[in-house]
């Protein structure tokens, strides 16, 4: 975790205005769409920060920040896993 959640200004310095504004809309419609712990963490080595959405000591996603750009990760669980694989299969019609 980090010892301080970075500043808009610092955020818009990172990966520019432009995508400050996507950021910030891919934040409120998660936001709108779920209650959700919100952590600011280190981007590992690739990312310069992540933001993770957690609910149940479970992640749901991230959004990662660095020069310039932004990343995206959704977690599917299992369930999701399984709806996929019988789509892919064409079974997914069929249960």
């Amino acid at each position: 975790m980090l010892d301080s959640i970075p500043s808009q200004s610092a955020m818009i310095d990172l990966i520019g205005q432009s995508l400050y504004e996507v950021w910030q809309k891919l934040c409120l419609a998660i936001e709108e769409k779920y209650e959700m712990e919100r952590q600011w963490n280190t981007g590992g080595k690739k990312w310069t920060y992540e933001y993770k959405y957690r609910r149940g000591g479970k992640t749901l996603c991230c959004l990662y920040a660095n020069a310039h750009s932004i990343g995206f990760m959704m977690i599917f669980r299992s369930v999701y896993k399984e709806l996929h694989a019988d789509h892919e299969t064409g079974t997914a019609d069929n249960k």
